[in-house]
């Protein structure tokens, strides 16, 4: 195949749980529907400053990965997400409008660790001080700043 490359369709998103859905199907089909959120940093260059977005993400397990997802998900556990987009269209009877949905389908996950404010990248061999990993109320202090390394 020389130097074709395939289409690639996945995502990956690494976030806190929001809400989390569990379903099924009238056929009794396991769905978990959840959103996780995501922050990034956007500088104002009027005033000089950085801040930090939230983005919401609504996403769609079935199956296995549902089952998993209702045992080992709650609202603020951190997770790594993969999987693909799916595109669904239907067409309102009512009113003949066309709708189309793009729907995050969640292959795997991964629980990850309680996430630590000030330390998007951990340094090879640094831990977590029992008291931050342990607190929900770590706020960060003065001194702290919070960098995203990509």
């Amino acid at each position: 195949m020389g130097n074709e490359q395939s289409d690639i369709n996945m995502f990956r998103l690494v976030g806190n749980v929001g809400l989390v859905r569990p379903a099924a199907t009238p056929g009794g089909r396991c769905i978990v529907n959840f959103t996780v959120a995501t922050h990034y940093p956007v500088w104002n260059s009027l005033l000089k400053q950085r801040r930090e977005e939230t983005e919401w993400h609504d996403l769609i397990a079935f199956d296995d990965v549902a089952m998993r997802l209702k045992k080992e998900i709650d609202k603020g556990v951190r997770v790594e997400v993969t999987g693909y987009l799916r595109t669904r269209h239907w067409e309102d009877k009512n009113n003949n409008l066309k709708h189309w949905r793009r729907e995050l389908i969640v292959q795997d996950f991964q629980v990850l660790p309680r996430h630590r404010v000030g330390a998007e990248r951990e340094a090879p061999g640094a831990s977590i001080p029992a008291e931050a990993a342990d607190s929900d109320r770590h706020q960060p202090g003065a001194d702290e700043v919070r960098v995203r390394v990509f």
